[in-house]
């Protein structure tokens, strides 16, 4: 058919075989409304990610935790940022340890107890790689800011010994003022403990001390896991799997208790495949697999038991709600490319509470912290769980359940009626 004969056919087709103008403008609209929500839920988090209220807990005397509080403040002020850090106080380094392998803290700050020691820096990349980028590069401007002090101090001390130098020369031509300042001087070098006027008499030369600031990684990546990206990479396929097995297995199955027995077949074994890809073929987790396969399998579990239940519960409409919600809310703000610290509150908190969320957060902590609580994330999966089963349950009751009580009530009358007659 030429495109002439189409355009006739077109024409000639009736008013109501068209899209009025207005619904197509519409749909038209919708559309680009559609990709610019696309778009803000996945560039958002990132663009606005910026450190807030990071617990850092700090281990020294007063007086060195009151000028590191100072030192950190000022960089914050400088970097417009000044919510970024909430450091705290703890009497050793094994408490922050503690704190850091129970997530009570992402990293810590110890200084040094004697004169001569480093100070150290403690962080844990298992937790989140760009905090312990943030604290890597701390520990970077606090190395530079010791170095700074001591040369300062150096350069104080050699002009001290030019000075020394140059009274020395003027007391051996026979000037006494010259002679007594440099009595006073080597005095005063003498109660300082220190030894800049003899050196200079002597000519002995001297080393700038350095200061290095120790990185130790309390929680270290898997081996197969590098830059800390595998689990973030897992997380939109997670949630792709829940949401897209769950429509294709409510459309291609029949009957409520055998769509529910097919969610629940797809969870164990998708659980169990996807655990043994991430854990035993790329080695981006750690820690027991089964414990891996439980959180993963209870993720698509929950994903897709409340997509099947919106869709039979309130058709095609809930399960699009619960579907989009899932993609563009629980993905970005589920931690796997930015950390809830990242975000403004109280999206970080929204975010654990989705399953994404929760499902990335267990699996951090069986791979990295096991002393962790991990109570909240599992009844957040459970949760939804539950709500899933309530929506199949009540689009049973609903589809199911009352109508064929309805027909009983019917059946009976008709028969009541017959009786009577």
């Amino acid at each position: 058919m030429s495109t002439t004969d189409t355009d006739k056919t077109d024409s000639s087709a009736s008013g109501s075989d068209r899209t009025p103008a207005a619904r197509a403008l519409a749909i038209a609209v919708g559309m680009a409304l559609m990709i610019a929500t696309v778009l803000l839920a996945f560039s958002w988090p990132t663009l606005s990610a910026k450190p807030r209220h990071l617990p850092i807990d700090v281990v020294g005397t007063q007086e060195q935790i009151d000028q590191v509080t100072e030192q950190m403040g000022s960089a914050q002020a400088a970097s417009g940022s000044t919510d970024a850090l909430d450091l705290r106080t703890v009497d050793s380094r094994e408490q922050a340890v503690e704190n850091i392998e129970t997530r009570d803290a992402v990293g810590a700050i110890v200084l040094p107890a004697e004169s001569g020691q480093a100070p150290e820096v403690l962080v844990a990349s298992g937790g989140n790689a760009q905090i312990a980028s943030l604290m890597r590069t701390m520990a970077s401007q606090m190395e530079d800011r010791a170095n700074e002090q001591v040369i300062a101090g150096v350069e104080d001390k050699v002009g001290t010994m030019l000075e020394a130098q140059q009274l020395q020369q003027a007391a051996a031509q026979g000037d006494a003022d010259a002679a007594a300042k440099l009595a006073a001087l080597q005095s005063q070098q003498a109660d300082q403990g220190q030894a800049g006027a003899q050196m200079s008499a002597t000519g002995e030369d001297f080393t700038i001390p350095t200061v290095s600031v120790t990185v130790t990684d309390i929680v270290p990546l898997a081996s197969g896991d590098s830059t800390g990206a595998g689990l973030a990479l897992a997380a939109l396929p997670l949630i792709m799997g829940g949401i897209g097995g769950a429509v294709m297995l409510s459309t291609a199955i029949k009957g409520l208790r055998r769509q529910f027995y097919a969610v629940l077949a797809y969870s164990v074994v998708g659980g169990l495949l996807l655990a043994g890809i991430l854990q035993g073929w790329f080695h981006v987790m750690q820690g027991n697999y089964w414990m891996n396969a439980l959180v993963i399998g209870l993720e698509i579990a929950a994903l897709s038991s409340t997509v099947v239940g919106a869709k039979n519960a309130f058709g095609g409409a809930g399960m699009t709600v619960i579907a989009l919600s899932m993609l563009l809310l629980g993905n970005p703000l589920s931690g796997a490319t930015v950390s809830a610290y990242f975000l403004p509150s109280p999206w970080g908190m929204v975010g654990q509470l989705l399953p994404p969320g929760a499902a990335l957060n267990l699996l951090r902590n069986v791979s990295y912290f096991p002393q962790a609580s991990s109570a909240m994330s599992w009844l957040v999966l459970l949760a939804w769980l539950t709500l899933g089963l309530g929506l199949n349950w009540a689009a049973k009751l609903k589809h199911v359940t009352l109508p064929a009580r309805r027909e009983a009530r019917e059946a009976a009358h008709v028969v009541e009626a017959a009786a009577a007659a």
